[in-house]
């Protein structure tokens, strides 16, 4: 599935990923957080990562995002391709969120 990854302190990037949990467990570097952008948009990060200390990536309304993370789209239970204007709004929100 295509899908956004965005490595803490790096620039984000399209990628094509199997829809496999070991394969997203690896990117986040742990256990998986999904935190629902809009209906259908999805953040995928690391759910211990404010614990764990993970560094810095972008600010999310009022919470800073830590660690890599990706985003995807839901469709039921499952994860599906992002659409071109997920990828819009993606881009709106790290432009936004960027820390230095």
């Amino acid at each position: 599935m295509n899908v956004i990854i965005k490595r803490a302190g790096e620039e984000r990037r399209m990628a094509g990923i199997a829809n496999d949990l070991r394969q997203m467990q690896a990117i986040v570097e742990g256990p998986l957080e999904v935190v629902r952008i809009d209906k259908d948009l999805c953040l995928i990060c690391n759910e211990e990562g404010q614990l764990r200390g993970l560094k810095p990536n972008f600010v999310l309304g009022d919470v800073v995002i830590v660690g890599n993370v990706f985003f995807v789209r839901a469709f039921q239970d499952d994860f599906i391709n992002l659409d071109i204007d997920d990828v819009k709004l993606i881009d709106e929100i790290l432009t936004k969120g960027i820390l230095n």
